[in-house]
């Protein structure tokens, strides 16, 4: 099973709940005496840095709490949802696969092949409705439809039966003896 997390997007928003978190310790820490700008001119002299920030801070504090709290949270949400997605795409392929792999394995129990329409048909049909049943919040939460979930094990099957070499579309055709003939002779 492979869960496909987009990385930019992960770290986009860690960047953001870490600049937020950047922020709210700058608040509350904007009371706390800082470093003294040393200069020798002397109409900044003897400014601190906490005199600057203190007024900024104070006035931006409540819209950074109430900013941030907010943005937080819906980082979060997103966050959540954009993983809780990535896993139910993952349990529907997984349960895809298995499908695809019910239907081979039930057309060589009964010594059939592909070619055999009405066999084929009745065991996708099947695992569909299995797959349908095994997954129902999973397949409505992401959209996927019974027809879309048809076709993805139609796909799958196919998969799996062009990686074997005794399947093939044309019919078999009886060896013929190869003639050979001396040249000369």
């Amino acid at each position: 099973m492979t869960v496909r997390i987009d990385p930019v997007r992960i770290l986009l928003a860690l960047g953001v709940l870490l600049a937020y978190t950047a922020l709210f310790a700058l608040a509350a820490h904007a009371d706390t005496p800082t470093a003294t700008i040393t200069t020798s001119n002397p109409a900044v002299a003897g400014i601190s840095t906490a005199t600057i920030a203190q007024p900024l801070i104070a006035a931006l504090q409540p819209y950074i709490e109430d900013v941030g709290g907010v943005l937080f949270l819906a980082l979060s949400a997103w966050l959540s949802r954009h993983v809780r997605n990535a896993m139910l795409r993952s349990a529907i392929e997984a349960a895809i696969q298995r499908g695809a792999g019910g239907v081979y394995g039930a057309l060589v129990a009964q010594g059939k092949s592909v070619a055999d329409k009405g066999t084929t048909n009745a065991l996708v049909a099947s695992h569909t409705n299995d797959i349908l049943a095994a997954l129902p919040s999973a397949l409505k939460t992401l959209g996927v439809t019974p027809d879309l979930v048809h076709a993805m094990l139609v796909k799958s099957l196919g998969s799996l039966l062009a990686t074997d070499p005794t399947v093939t579309v044309a019919t078999p055709q009886a060896l013929q003896p190869i003639v050979t003939t001396k040249v000369g002779a």
